[in-house]
């Protein structure tokens, strides 16, 4: 993925819009089929994503916003 090589390479904003675009399309397919799992999933882990780079640029809050927004679907996921 391209937001975790731009964050390993420590470009923090680039690997940030990398995975807010990720997100952008997780958010279209898991509302398309709310029933599909692997599309969920991948909802929560690119919440989980943006909340690490936030976390590294030290913008707890929106880190913080962002591992709910992660947990809230993985515990939707888990209930289904």
């Amino acid at each position: 993925d391209q937001g975790d090589v731009l964050r390993d390479q420590g470009d923090l904003d680039g690997a940030l819009n990398a995975f807010r675009e990720s997100l952008a399309v997780s958010q279209r397919l898991a509302a398309s089929d709310p029933s599909h799992a692997g599309w969920q999933r991948d909802l929560s882990v690119s919440q989980e994503k943006i909340g690490n780079v936030l976390r590294d640029q030290g913008d707890l809050d929106g880190a913080l916003n962002a591992f709910r927004e992660s947990l809230a679907v993985s515990q939707r996921l888990a209930a289904s």
